[in-house]
Order: structure tokens, then sequence, then C-alpha cells
């Protein structure tokens, strides 16, 4: 019988509701004696915070370091544990197989701008099941209707502090088209200054030596510089906004494969 502890479902949609990375951890197999039994589950955030069982002891210790280890590393893991432990060891005399499951926010895409290119891309991204964010200045949305494919769209009055309210995390990806050389340099050191796994720069090679010189004069580092792509997106040759756009998204997916 399946034993899911403390609601353990609503904890679930609840984390996921506010982008809190963690890791569940299931019993799948019960051979001889153990504590709990198959379908029970446990949750464990990055900072060690427990939801819910699977036994207590030195099993549960045991599981809670792999979840953490599973979440670090953002794969899964199948474990066999055997309880025949003395003393404080769990000595239930059976085995059990636990499976570990990272669950992390889904990533989500900040355009930064909102012309032709930034139009295609959200639009584009938005088929590809992304979770679009569009950020430019208040005037550029004299008309929200253009922008459907947002699940959020944000008004800034400076880019240099675009994610003030809302802060890209570490599987976010940030593409900077705002049409403005000013604008976008003041997006490339706001997006440094975040956690994205990804910043992109609408632009020629050209533009980004200019970028580079101008930011590595402000103390920025060659490391931190190298987190940015420009031109962004494949070289297939694209041209025109939509071909432009199908280049990034390419190249988006590429990445999140990779770190699958």
């Amino acid at each position: 019988m399946m034993q899911a502890g403390p609601d353990i479902f609503s904890e679930i949609v609840r984390l996921r509701e506010k982008r809190v990375p963690f890791s569940m951890a299931t019993i799948i197999h019960v051979s001889g004696s153990a504590p709990r039994g198959v379908g029970t589950r446990m949750l464990v955030t990055a900072n060690g915070r427990v939801i819910g069982s699977i036994g207590g002891g030195v099993l549960e210790k045991a599981v809670k370091e792999f979840c953490i280890d599973s979440l670090a590393s953002g794969k899964s893991m199948l474990k066999d544990f055997g309880l025949e432990g003395t003393g404080e060891a769990m000595a239930c005399g059976g085995k059990v197989k636990v499976f570990i499951e990272p669950v992390l926010p889904e990533s989500r895409l900040f355009i930064l701008g909102s012309g032709h290119v930034a139009r295609a891309l959200g639009s584009l991204a938005s088929f590809c099941n992304l979770y679009t964010l569009v950020l430019d200045k208040k005037e550029a949305f004299c008309d929200i209707s253009a922008f459907p494919w947002a699940k959020e769209i944000i008004k800034v009055n400076d880019f240099r502090h675009a994610f003030l309210d809302k802060k890209p995390a570490a599987n976010d990806f940030i593409i900077i088209a705002t049409g403005s050389h000013s604008d976008d340099l003041a997006s490339v050191k706001a997006a440094l200054d975040t956690k994205a796994c990804f910043i992109g720069l609408l632009g020629s090679k050209r533009k980004w030596e200019g970028f580079s010189k101008k930011l590595s004069g402000q103390g920025v580092s060659r490391k931190e510089l190298s987190r940015v792509f420009c031109p962004v997106g494949l070289s297939i040759g694209a041209q025109g906004p939509e071909e432009i756009a199908v280049s990034i998204i390419s190249q988006i997916i590429s990445k999140i494969r990779q770190k699958a």
C-alpha cells in the first residue's frame, strides 16, 4: 500500500509554484521486511529540508545525501539499500530499491526588447513550450495584444535594472535584442549580474568587440565576458527575423538538451 506521507503531492505543487528545486525519492521495490512500502515518497530541497519520510534512520540519512547529490548533478539515480545493520543502523532485514529524481524549475526565456526579431523569437519559443518573458521600456508596449505568446510582460524604465523584480535563475536563458546599442550594453551588464546559464546578444562580432572593450575597462573579467554569445544563434546563414529566431531557438534547445 502506498504511503505518501504528509500530503506530498500538495507540497510538490507548492514547491513548483515557488520555483524551489527539490529531489523526490520513491521506494519502488521492497523485499523482506522494511519500515515503509512501495510508493512511499520523500522530498529533499537543496538546503537539506526533508518533507515526508521513507523510514527514518540510516536509510533516510543516506537517501537524503543522494537526493542532494542528484540536485547538484541534475541526474536521476536508482539505489539499492540493505537493511541488515545493527546498533543505530536499520535492522529490518529486508532490502529496498529507491528511485531518486531531481525536480528543477522549468527553464525560462527572458527576451529583452520587443522588435521584429524579439517577436519572432518569442512566438517560436512559445511554440516550443518555453516559458517566455518579454522585457522592454514602457513606451514599447503601446499594444499589448502584439505579444500573445508572452507568459509575462515586464515594463522597465532602465535596462540597467531590467531584472530588479524578476531575476533569472541558473537554468534560465537571456536574449538581448533591444534595438539600441546603449540599451544592449546596459542589458549585458545586468545579465552578467544574474546566474543565467545562457546570455545571447543580437549583433555582430564587431559590436561585441566594442562592448568587450568597454566592459573590460569597467572591470568585467574575461571569464564573465565569455558567458555572452554574440552573435547569438547557430551559424546557419539566417536572414530575416524568422530565420534568425530559428537559429537562436536551435542554440537554446541544444544547450537544454546538453544539460539533460
